[in-house]
């Protein structure tokens, strides 16, 4: 049996990896529970690689946030633990264990961890455990895959939540908004073609004011993020607000848009047009059409996964434009030189899963730190995805008003 294991480890494939994490997972989440109208991806492309764990072990080292250990389950240990369903998942100490059944290829686990299940002897039941370092304050979302050949498809109810018992609470949610959320299609002289822009705009909102303003470069997760901030406006906690982004490129047969036009140094052409329309032509449509504010310390630069190393180099690139960037779980950190004139505050974020980022997150930060940037670093322990980045959402606009 051929072992087949996820995409993890090279960079460029991380990156990849990375684009189409915000069609992976779900957005939205309360109470342990998904949106009731959000199902997986019925099927995904599981490549051979490396995986993001070393051979399996019956122990782990002292340092490292997770590991995946050998703990020599029986068949009717994992029967017992499963009873009648397909799939399950049980915490076990400092060890999360997720269980199959069924006679496939291999079993993919994805969500906030990616790795393989491995058969228990020759039977038709598959096991992984997953040692986790402060499982007890972990929030993790896990979906199971059956992968026949490189194609993995969605089993039926095994998506989930865990929540340790000393996790963070989730953030109070607005369904439905009170706002509005408004599309347009805006045309782009530097981009030379059409692309989707998504607005937030907060209850009572009134076009002769000047609001603050985040911009996102991955606009179609704009009311994603604004369903975690109405509830903070409509207490007063912050002002009103507007969240404008614009929508990614679509990924072509022949390149990946996307990873041009947000990571620096992959296609220089491509890079430029895209901030010049973000940070020039998206800034000005915003200010002349919605009342989004002209002061830097007004504007919020906000992007996660490959949209944050997009952040974190516009910081350097653009000192004068924005006054806050926030950078979730940045693959890259930003290009720096010790020349580097960098005007913004720098809010990062990384979960301890994410083994490949959190790392250059840290170095992101103390990088930063060293230049003389007001950089702060929060970690999670949570892996790459979605409900991590909205549920510290909040807490970036406490940090923002804050200080202002």
């Amino acid at each position: 049996m051929t072992t087949r294991k996820p995409l993890l480890h090279v960079p460029r494939l991380l990156l990849l990896l990375c684009a189409g994490v915000i069609f992976l997972l779900p957005m939205t989440v309360q109470a342990n529970e998904f949106p009731p109208d959000w199902t997986p991806p019925e099927t995904l492309t599981v490549s051979a690689n490396e995986d993001v764990f070393a051979d399996v072990a019956p122990w782990c080292p002292s340092t490292g946030a997770v590991c995946r250990v050998n703990r020599n389950w029986t068949v009717e240990e994992i029967q017992q633990q499963l009873g009648p369903k397909q799939t399950t998942a049980w915490r076990d100490g400092d060890t999360l264990n997720f269980a199959y059944k069924g006679r496939v290829d291999d079993v993919f686990l994805s969500g906030s961890i990616s790795t393989m299940l491995v058969p228990v002897g020759n039977s038709d039941y598959w096991v992984v455990s997953l040692q986790i370092k402060e499982l007890h304050r972990a929030v993790l979302t896990y979906a199971i895959y059956e992968v026949r050949g490189n194609l993995g498809t969605y089993v039926r109810d095994s998506a989930g939540i865990w929540r340790g018992p000393r996790s963070p609470e989730p953030p109070e949610i607005a369904v439905p908004l009170d706002g509005h959320v408004v599309t347009n299609y805006i045309y782009s002289p530097a981009l030379d073609e059409m692309r989707l822009v998504t607005t937030y705009l907060p209850p009572n909102y009134a076009r002769n004011k000047a609001y603050p303003v985040i911009y996102m470069p991955t606009g179609q997760a704009v009311d994603w993020f604004a369903m975690a901030a109405e509830p903070l406006i409509k207490k007063g906690a912050i002002p009103p607000l507007l969240i404008i982004g614009a929508h990614s490129a679509p990924f072509e047969s022949t390149r990946a848009r996307p990873l041009e036009e947000y990571i620096l140094g992959l296609n220089p052409e491509a890079y430029e047009a895209h901030e010049q329309f973000f940070t020039e032509e998206l800034r000005r449509w915003a200010e002349l059409g919605w009342g989004a504010s002209a002061e830097p310390a007004d504007r919020v630069l906000f992007g996660f996964s490959n949209g944050a190393v997009f952040a974190g180099n516009t910081g350097v690139r653009k000192p004068d434009l924005y006054g806050h960037i926030v950078a979730f779980s940045a693959p890259q950190r930003p290009q720096v030189t010790a020349r580097s004139r960098i005007e913004a505050d720098y809010y990062l974020l990384a979960g301890t899963l994410e083994t490949v980022i959190y790392p250059e997150t840290q170095r992101a930060h103390f990088t930063l730190l060293l230049l003389g940037v007001n950089s702060s670093f929060t970690q999670r322990v949570g892996g790459h995805d979605s409900l991590m980045w909205q549920a510290e959402f909040p807490n970036v606009l406490r940090w923002w008003f804050d200080k202002d």
